[in-house]
């Protein structure tokens, strides 16, 4: 029968066991916050707003929320230089956002909004006009800023 004198490990084993186990202690912390973040990301793609901005036929510049959630705390600058505030836009609801005459010379509309879980996003309307300047277009561009 084999006895171990436990008072007799090496300091040195002690220190590399110690070592090891912070090493792993800090490889489980990241893993965790990884996971964390995925999770967020993914109920965030669950319920994210989508404000997509367009032109209609008689003039009138409208936005439509064809995301998967409500986007809260809507603004935007009407092209008068007055900042509108909506509370908030149900998904597939459109509203109107200015009418064209509003407009004239603004190249750009932004609007801010948010989402349910407090992401803050940005839609940007850029009217570009093509090459030959025959027609105007619009070219939407979303950012999350926050």
């Amino acid at each position: 029968m084999c006895v171990i004198n436990w008072g007799t490990v090496p300091e040195w084993l002690t220190f590399i066991t110690a070592a090891v186990s912070v090493v792993y202690l800090i490889d489980y912390a990241n893993s965790a916050r990884r996971q964390v973040a995925a999770s967020r990301d993914q109920v965030e793609a669950m319920q994210q707003p989508l404000l997509t901005i367009r032109e209609t036929a008689v003039g009138v510049v409208i936005f439509t929320n064809e995301g998967v959630g409500a986007a809260i705390n809507v603004s935007w600058d009407n092209g008068k230089g007055q900042q509108v505030n909506q509370a908030i836009i149900p998904v597939g609801a459109d509203g109107v956002l200015c009418d064209t005459l509003d407009l004239k010379g603004k190249k750009q509309v932004v609007v801010n909004y948010e989402s349910i879980s407090g992401v803050k996003w940005r839609s940007i309307a850029d009217w570009v006009r093509t090459t030959d300047n025959a027609s105007e277009h619009i070219v939407l561009s979303f950012h999350r800023i926050a």
